[in-house]
């Protein structure tokens, strides 16, 4: 099938599936942001509050020369902006005033931030009553760890997926990308998804808890299972446990990954 074929019965005059929900994100970092972005692809108005002197994510290299940052036009993209500094009581009620109007609020606080300068899920339900308010954190809303400052490599090691990432007789690696924080925003999202199917079928809002660690350890392919039948985790690299020869070759003019995945692989490749 050619491209144009695929695309021959598309609908470019639709709006996004999600046109008509509204968004309020008072997010900073990456996964806050992305679970927002997310929705705002699919057609959501969503509308970012910035605090008063928030750089967004100015980090380099900028685009084309400009002092825009790659990341913020990255996962910034598609939203509408207002600053207001919500530590002053006529930013709350700014806030609360937005709130009124949305269907969804997005934050990444540590637990308790946003609650003591009143617009927490509480004060939010206040003013609207089926809101649905996402909360994405490093641990969790509860539990031992969940004051705790919470950023992508700290998820990714105190999962253990640093300790399964890297070459066999090398050390633990982190992923090149966000990895905790695209799981932790694409889970916001569909958690989103699913409160607002909940909300049109029964009229009640949610509070909605996503941690990085949790979505990353969620995205473990199994090793969790294996951890817990005592099985002894170990690196493999480019290499599958499950299948081989998989793995990345060296050869005369760079590299190239090969994966026998199936029987029938191996036997193609010694015909």
């Amino acid at each position: 099938m050619k491209k144009e074929d695929f695309y021959r019965n598309a609908r470019h005059d639709l709006p996004g599936p999600l046109a008509g929900v509204r968004i309020i994100d008072a997010t900073t970092a990456w996964a806050g942001p992305m679970a927002s972005c997310l929705l705002a692809d699919y057609g959501a108005d969503v509308i970012r509050v910035a605090m008063p002197g928030d750089e967004g994510l100015p980090w380099q290299p900028f685009i084309g020369g400009t002092t825009r940052s790659f990341a913020e036009e990255t996962i910034n993209r598609n939203k509408r902006s207002v600053a207001i500094d919500l530590r002053r009581s006529e930013g709350v009620e700014a806030f609360l005033a937005l709130v009124t109007s949305a269907d969804v609020v997005v934050e990444n606080f540590k637990p308790g931030t946003f609650a003591g300068w009143g617009i927490g899920y509480d004060d939010c339900r206040k003013v609207k009553q089926d809101i649905v308010y996402l909360s994405v954190s490093g641990w969790g809303q509860f539990g031992p760890e969940s004051q705790r400052p919470g950023y992508d490599p700290g998820a990714l090691a105190h999962s253990g997926w640093m300790a399964l990432n890297g070459e066999k007789d090398g050390s633990p690696s982190k992923a090149p990308t966000f990895l905790a924080d695209d799981l932790s925003g694409l889970h916001g999202a569909l958690a989103v998804l699913a409160a607002l199917r909940h909300r049109d079928a029964t009229g009640e809002g949610q509070h909605v808890d996503v941690s990085l660690l949790d979505s990353i350890i969620y995205q473990s392919n199994g090793y969790l299972t294996l951890g817990a039948t005592g099985d002894s985790l170990e690196r493999w690299g480019s290499e599958v446990r499950v299948c081989a020869p998989t793995n990345c070759y060296e050869c005369s003019d760079g590299h190239v990954f090969m994966a026998l995945i199936l029987d029938s692989h191996w036997v193609r490749l010694t015909e």
